[in-house]
């Protein structure tokens, strides 16, 4: 690499860099004002005699709580030592006279059953109490006082009668473990020896926190046992994943070092900084250039946490012979540029090109940077400038450049020099990523989906926040859309604390990290409530290790506002990312969840070609969004999993459409595609309204009490030579929240299509289980497809049940349609033609029939292939992977410019446990006028959809009901519509007309909506 040529001008920082360390992320005021909240008594307990003492807010049990929740020590029979616990049959419940919580102090011996003292104590709830207990075993005495009075105690002897000797005993097998029921809280706890020497105490103790206290420790300790168990340079693959600082995963290798420093300073306890120091010989021995940027990130962000958090101690140690010469602090900062300036022959695996772009660097003794500052705005792809303009949408530059920045700010009072690259991230961050998902999240959704719109962008922010002067005016980079990273989350939690599978889908649970990042950087930004309840209820209640409130607590010291998650509405639109999520309920357990996704463009990485696409969750997923995510990049991922064909949206298949990237043709499942001059890796001009990136997306959104009412245009995501690209595909979906004519909610899903081609839509919805249905028989054809043999006239209404839900789903349009299902994991006995994992060439037939798509061959035919899955690292949870798909399709293909049109009521309802089909409300389609789609739900509800693709001046239709509710779509927005309904042969002719407004006319919404009862 040749390092040449001054650097252009430098854009500033808003502030300087503080000085001192610790100053990323926390300061030493930090670490102060959490460890006395910590339950880290000394390691050397009294064992021969002391006292301990607590005032404590007893508590009824919480169904989260344990049983007979320890308080202080734990029940043991192999240790000489004492506890105090509840005892949950001792609670004398709510109501009785003597209402109280009750408790057990008990001293165990090793090895016996007996209690050398046992004895229980009544507290009242919801008062405090103090617990004063003291033991000596040289007077052999256990006192025990509540509230200051004495409670009878006992010393066993040897035979537990009056003619035998004390037993002998200490407290050398003691826990000092302290906890207490979830609700509960303790203060002014003391420990103290038998003279009275106050050994430690706490003013105030949270329940929670000490158990995530005891989780981190118990970590820890793991990482420090396995690290330092690992040779420095490991001589055989594979190594453990903890020690893997070669080519690991970034995430573990910076979690390594930050976990380990945490412990250090919080403690003081030199076994963690023995074994933070242990791998931090591990990351300095690594050649720099190894693993890419992917690992090579992790590695600087690990250097720099630990340099910064390690500060004084590193100055003062000098590396081992085997790891290098001089002191730690030096060798670390000099690593760490180092690694960044690696060139490891491939430019984008390369830290500095996710900087700088395709450049190299300029070092001097006073500067660090990019030989020229990148171009951060307006970048001309024609012009050879270097930029990484194209991948702060998506990529992994963001993380990299983030982990690039943890080790620069680190050592920048000691190297002035890498201030200019400081500079250069900052201007990234400010005109590039933020920016970016300024536009994106603006109302809090990501193109994504769940699994990868979960970022560490609260933690990304504390960075710039902690390292730069407070300017004294708001916290740097603040905007309103960061404190709504939370609210995506909030509306798409599923049934079982999982989200809908949108996007690239790794293993994602409401009680990850992450999301509490985000709900606390929701509390610490605007004091938000509801993101603090939902927290509190939902994120912190559901962790099996609570090991992360540790960091949490350090770098969030929050109090956290409440607020009810009743207080929203129970539907919300992610406005550019084009989600909209709707419920019916804030009871979680109990809610059906409705996702419709229809992004405002179109960009690669880990978003899908799932334009227009839905998914339904009930009691379980019941409309699926499907395949497995076993690797980026794999056979399964290009032909499969991100292709429209795995989602609930439509395929308009034509046989001479290639699906090609570079020289790789994939499958043809004929949906959406990248088409010129569609760019994978757009810049934020790209995807601008006016950009060639961009789609329409969300079109129409409307949110009642009552319904949800959403239409997305996805046209532009299919090739042009097959659909109108102002209006090819346009999806109007409708929300029934409660309906009066059904129990739980109903959707209503009504599509137009304008092909250019006559070529046949075909409508997609996939389930987990094989929907049943009343036709006559089913006629196997081979690749896992199954018509359904229905007859001519008769209703189109399959039943999909899964967990505890069912889900009826009714084809209304096309008439007479053709029903097909597809999948399963046998096929008449003869499988499926497969895919061959390694290669992706056509392999025997098997079982799995689950992931079939079109393969070209060589003459230009085509076959079908189960596209297989390899097993997942990533996706640990089978829920989504779906097993089914229906296929609707008209009964023969449309004229030449004509449209076609669905149209489907899906109904939700609890699983019956049945094996045939279920009943289905009632939706009778009405005659209407050719620009009217009308139709009759529950024999009371008219819902009326436009045909055309302008907006509807007048509706027309005939019902069997004088009068009735009616909700029409497609109407002018705020316009005013006169309803008449008047006898007519076949029942009652009804129109929806416009007209000047007076007191006889309705008003359109502002979505062109209108809704009478």
């Amino acid at each position: 690499m040749l390092f040449l040529l001054a650097s252009s001008a430098m854009a500033q920082l808003p502030a300087p860099v503080k000085q001192g360390h610790p100053r990323l992320f926390a300061n030493q005021a930090s670490f102060d004002a959490l460890k006395p909240q910590l339950p880290n008594l000394p390691a050397a307990f009294p064992a021969a005699g002391g006292s301990i003492s607590l005032d404590l807010l007893a508590k009824r049990k919480d169904p989260l709580d344990n049983v007979n929740q320890a308080v202080f020590g734990e029940f043991s029979s192999t240790r000489n030592a004492f506890f105090i616990r509840h005892v949950d049959s001792y609670d004398v419940p709510v109501g009785a006279a003597a209402e109280s919580i009750g408790f057990q102090v008990g001293f165990q011996v090793n090895g016996q059953p007996q209690y050398l003292s046992v004895a229980r104590v009544d507290l009242k709830p919801d008062v405090w109490s103090t617990i004063q207990l003291s033991w000596n075993s040289q007077t052999h005495k256990i006192i025990l006082k509540v509230n200051g009075i004495v409670v009878p105690t006992g010393w066993r002897t040897v035979d537990g009668t009056g003619a035998t000797a004390p037993i002998e005993w200490k407290a050398d097998g003691q826990i000092t473990r302290i906890a207490m029921r979830r609700n509960e809280t303790m203060r002014n706890f003391r420990l103290s020896d038998s003279g009275g020497q106050e050994l430690w105490q706490a003013p105030a103790m949270d329940a929670l926190l000490n158990n995530a206290w005891y989780d981190f420790v118990e970590r820890v300790n793991g990482r420090v046992a396995t690290i330092q168990a690992c040779p420095l340079i490991p001589v055989s693959q594979p190594v453990p994943d903890l020690c893997n600082v070669a080519t690991g995963s970034r995430g573990t290798i910076y979690e390594s070092a930050q976990m380990l420093a945490m412990a250090y300073r919080l403690t003081g306890n030199a076994k963690y900084l023995d074994g933070a120091l242990n791998y931090l010989d591990k990351l300095l021995v690594t050649p720099p250039v190894s693993g890419g940027e992917w690992s090579s990130g992790g590695r600087v962000g690990a250097m720099g946490i630990l340099y910064d958090w390690l500060f004084a101690e590193m100055g003062t140690r000098t590396v081992p012979d085997a790891v290098g010469f001089g002191s730690y602090r030096d060798l670390t900062a000099q690593r760490i540029k180092e690694t960044i300036a690696a060139d490891t022959g491939k430019g984008y695996e390369n830290l500095y090109v996710s900087m700088c772009g395709y450049q190299p660097l300029y070092i001097t003794s006073t500067s660090f940077d990019c030989k020229k500052k990148p171009v951060y705005e307006q970048w001309d792809r024609s012009e050879s400038k270097p930029s990484i303009a194209n991948f702060y949408i998506s990529g992994h530059p963001f993380s990299a450049v983030n982990n690039a920045t943890v080790g620069l700010l680190a050592i920048v009072d000691e190297h002035p020099e890498v201030l200019p690259m400081i500079e250069t991230s900052y201007a990234h961050y400010e005109k590039g990523f933020l920016a970016a998902r300024a536009l994106i999240s603006v109302d809090g959704g990501h193109h994504m989906g769940f699994a990868y719109g979960v970022s560490s962008i609260p933690e990304r922010l504390l960075l710039w926040r902690s390292a730069l002067e407070n300017t004294g005016t708001a916290p740097l980079l603040q905007a309103d859309w960061q404190s709504r990273l939370i609210y995506p989350y909030i509306y798409g939690l599923r049934h079982d604390g999982s989200f809908p599978a949108s996007g690239d889908n790794f293993t994602t649970h409401v009680s990850g990290s992450l999301i509490g990042q985000l709900a606390l950087g929701a509390v610490a930004d605007t004091g938000d409530g509801v993101a603090g309840k939902f927290y509190r209820d939902h994120v912190l209640a559901t962790r099996s290790s609570h090991a992360a409130l540790i960091m949490e607590r350090l770098l969030w010291p929050v109090q956290l506002p409440t607020a009810a998650l009743e207080s929203l509405e129970l539907s919300r639109h992610f406005r550019t990312s084009g989600q909209v999520l709707m419920r019916d309920t804030w009871d979680y357990a109990n809610a059906t969840l409705l996702e419709f996704k229809s992004t405002s463009f179109i960009a690669e990485n880990h978003q899908h070609f799932d334009q227009n696409s839905f998914t339904l969750n009930y009691k379980a997923p019941l409309l699926l969004d499907t395949g497995l995510y076993e690797e980026y990049g794999s056979s399964h991922w290009w032909n499969y999993y991100t292709r429209s064909i795995a989602h609930n949206t439509l395929l308009i298949f034509d046989k001479n459409e290639r699906f090609t990237r570079g020289e790789n043709e994939f499958s043809n499942d004929g949906g959406q595609w990248f088409y010129a001059p569609k760019q994978g890796y757009p810049t934020i001009e790209e995807i601008s309204p006016v950009g060639p990136n961009a789609l329409d997306g969300i079109v129409r959104y409307e949110n009642t009490p009552q319904y949800t009412y959403t239409s997305g245009n996805a046209s532009k995501a299919y090739a042009s030579s097959k659909l109108d690209m102002a209006n090819g595909f346009v999806r109007n979906v409708l929300f029934l929240r409660s309906p009066s004519f059904w129990g739980k909610p109903v959707t209503v899903v009504f599509d137009s299509v304008r092909s250019k081609q006559a070529l046949p839509a075909t409508f997609l919805l996939h389930t987990a289980k094989d929907p049943v249905s009343a036709a006559a028989g089913v006629a196997a054809l081979g690749n896992g497809q199954y018509q359904l043999g229905y007859q001519p006239g008769q209703e189109r209404i399959v039943t999909i049940r899964n967990g505890g839900g069912m889900l009826t789903a009714q084809t209304i349009l096309p008439l007479n349609a053709s029903v097909r299902k597809v999948g399963g994991a046998q096929e008449g006995g003869n499988g499926c033609a497969q895919t061959d994992l390694a290669t992706g060439a056509a392999a025997g037939n098997g079982a799995d029939c689950r992931f079939t798509v079109r393969r070209r061959q060589a003459d230009g035919s085509y076959l079908w292939r189960n596209q297989t899955a390899a097993a997942s690292a990533q996706q640990s949870s089978s829920t989504d992977v779906g097993a089914w798909r229906l296929e609707v399709t008209a009964p023969a293909a449309p004229a030449l410019n004509a449209p076609e049109y669905f149209l489907h009521v899906l109904a939700v309802a609890d699983n019956d446990g049945g094996a045939g089909p279920a009943a289905a409300p009632s939706a009778t389609r009405l005659p209407a006028a050719a620009n009217t789609e009308a139709l009759l739900l529950g024999g009371q509800l008219h819902v009326l959809f436009n045909r055309d693709a302008a907006p509807a001046a007048r509706m027309d239709w005939v019902s069997t009901l004088a009068s009735g509710a009616v909700i029409a779509t497609g109407l002018k927005p705020g316009a005013h519509y006169a309803l008449t309904s008047a006898p007519a042969a076949s029942g009652y002719a009804w129109s929806l007309v416009e007209a000047a407004a007076g007191s006889g006319t309705h008003a359109s919404s502002d979505q062109g909506v209108l809704s009478i009862d």
